[in-house]
């Protein structure tokens, strides 16, 4: 029995250093520099803490493979979760540093977006997940937003941090307002559309003219048409998942 659990041990670091050994590469902290670090005893990882053997230990620790999740002195290999050190917080998988994701996922009760593993503190955008897409500000889903945001496919109209493919309508950024349809930009139309009490003149998918109009004056323009409502004969683009 003995024998097939020094076995076994032997299998695992061998498995988890060819693991690590690119990633922990790229890695920002050195081993030396950090303060928690893993040594070989009796077949078994143990962490010391300032140079002593730290069996009370739980948190992140570091050898010449990579970063790994300890609980009480030993490596965790069920622990799917985060940690933190002077660097940041980062996500762990089976008690490995896990810098192959990249995405939006749950620390506790909060969604946040995690970078090459990493919590990115500073990462505004748009993220996927089974649900829809979403928008962060500053690493944290932010369902208070309303507006605009951009990602490969283009700019999409979001509402309480949630992207709303259903809207036709004007949303604004920096750059000016734009007509949207079906939640995305509609760079294909040119033409006047009215929303409430103002009529907008869009010139592929950008405004470049808008006023107030009455019922009366709203009622004889043949191109235009009310929000929630798309021109006859047009389609909207879709979102790529």
């Amino acid at each position: 029995m003995r024998k097939r659990g020094k076995m076994k041990k032997t299998f695992v670091g061998a498995v988890a250093a060819l693991l690590f050994m690119f990633c922990f590469s790229l890695h920002p902290v050195s081993a030396q520099a950090a303060e928690h670090m893993l040594q070989m005893e009796n077949d078994e990882w143990v962490c010391y803490t300032a140079g002593q053997r730290d069996n009370s230990y739980t948190g992140m620790a570091v050898n010449e493979y990579g970063w790994w999740y300890f609980s009480n002195g030993q490596i965790d290999f069920g622990y799917n979760g985060f940690a933190t050190n002077e660097y940041g917080t980062w996500l762990f998988t089976d008690g490995i540093l896990n810098t192959g994701f990249t995405g939006m996922t749950l620390n506790g009760d909060t969604w946040v977006y995690v970078t090459d593993g990493y919590i990115s503190n500073t990462y505004t955008g748009m993220a996927l997940n089974d649900y829809g897409w979403w928008y962060f500000n500053n690493g944290v889903l932010d369902l208070s937003y309303t507006g605009m945001a951009l990602n490969e496919y283009g700019w999409w109209y979001f509402e309480n941090g949630l992207l709303n493919e259903e809207y036709t309508g004007i949303g604004a950024n920096s750059y000016g307002e734009w007509y949207y349809q079906q939640g995305r930009i509609g760079y294909d139309f040119s033409g006047k559309v009215k929303f409430d009490d103002t009529e907008y003149t869009i010139t592929e998918g950008y405004v470049v003219e808008k006023r107030i109009v009455n019922e009366t004056e709203a009622d004889t323009a043949d191109t235009v048409h009310t929000a929630g409502t798309l021109p006859a004969g047009e389609e909207s683009s879709t979102l790529g998942k």
